[in-house]
């Protein structure tokens, strides 16, 4: 009881001195002893919601179950708080914090759970016939973290940065893998979409810019991040192939979509370089399928679901993909489930 007690009063210490720096700083900025003083208790008051308030919060539970990284929304809290309550005229040195600040964030955010994933690559590597799967890994790292409908976001834009910029590596296939966009046009299709974005950005932002160079700005940087989207996705293709293995089918499309099926659940799988006509019941692997062509069909006995971009799901109970190695994708599987 007397250690359970001390446990209680311990979390409740990590709350309640945060609040209590934050009632604090309030009350000065708002007594009149603030206004004689504007210009040296402002730079004060934004140190201590900036440093002092997150730096607080993680010695006080650096010692607790709690990831370091739970000081990121803190900082982010005090940031804003000393923006409201702070007046303008006394935000200088805030609003130089402010841009410094984020973006050095974003950086350890991205950087926590890319080294918190490649961690995780010798646990995952134990498993047999399924090689180390970044954007997988990832996905768990982050949902360990963050709510799932955060962690979905979260982890397609860190996965975007990271096979955008990084992992040059190339990667041979495995025996088991197969991969889907080398004989089916997807990196042409990629390269002309990126192209076109490219050509309009630039011609956009000169014309806009002759009216409102902030518009134009907001523009471009909408168009280049379009791009960035696009190049990670692309990349991810040749990262990410379809893998079989004794139990499971992984299809992937990059990570742009995904879905994992049971061996046991699978009716029948039809070879058919024909268009498939897709429906309720069938539903294409790749968001591109307009654009791509189909020759691989899997019918299964109870509905899956799709994991789209974003975390989107769909249920289905048929779905189409292309497989590059077709011949050896029907030699591995073998003839039994094949129609």
């Amino acid at each position: 009881m007397i250690l359970s007690a001390i446990t209680v009063k311990k979390n409740y210490l990590i709350w309640f001195i945060p609040l209590l720096i934050i009632s604090t700083l309030i009350l000065i900025a708002k007594s009149p002893v603030f206004y004689q003083h504007p210009d040296k208790l402002s730079i004060g008051i934004t140190l201590d919601f900036v440093i002092t308030l997150p730096l607080v919060f993680y010695f006080l539970i650096r010692n607790k179950n709690i990831s370091w990284i739970a000081v990121s929304p803190v900082a982010t809290l005090g940031i804003i708080l000393a923006g409201l309550i702070l007046p303008k005229d006394h935000q200088q040195l805030l609003s130089h914090i402010r841009l410094v600040a984020y973006s050095l964030m974003e950086v350890l955010v991205i950087a926590f759970f890319i080294t918190k994933t490649s961690k995780a690559r010798k646990t995952y590597n134990a498993q047999k016939n399924i090689s180390f799967d970044f954007y997988t890994a990832l996905k768990k790292a982050v949902s360990e973290v963050v709510p799932q409908k955060i962690s979905n976001l979260l982890s397609t834009e860190i996965a975007l940065f990271y096979y955008g910029f990084f992992n040059w590596t190339k990667r041979k296939p495995a025996a088991n893998e197969f991969t889907c966009h080398k004989e089916n046009g997807t990196i042409a299709i990629f390269s002309a979409i990126i192209f076109i974005i490219f050509v309009e950005t630039v011609v956009q932002h000169i014309l806009i810019g002759l009216l409102n160079a902030t518009v134009a700005w907001i523009i471009t940087i909408v168009s280049l991040y379009s791009m960035l989207v696009l190049i990670g996705a692309a990349r991810s293709l040749s990262k990410r192939p379809v893998v079989i293995t004794e139990n499971e089918f992984y299809l992937r499309y990059g990570i742009l979509a995904e879905a994992e099926i049971r061996q046991n659940n699978i009716e029948s799988v039809k070879i058919s370089p024909q268009t498939v006509k897709f429906n309720k019941e069938i539903i294409p692997l790749s968001p591109l399928h307009k654009l791509e062509n189909t020759n691989v069909v899997i019918h299964l006995r109870e509905e899956s679901t799709l994991k789209g971009f974003y975390g989107k799901q769909k249920k289905f109970k048929s779905i189409a993909f292309f497989i590059d190695d077709l011949a050896r994708f029907r030699k591995l599987i073998g003839n039994s489930i094949i129609f």
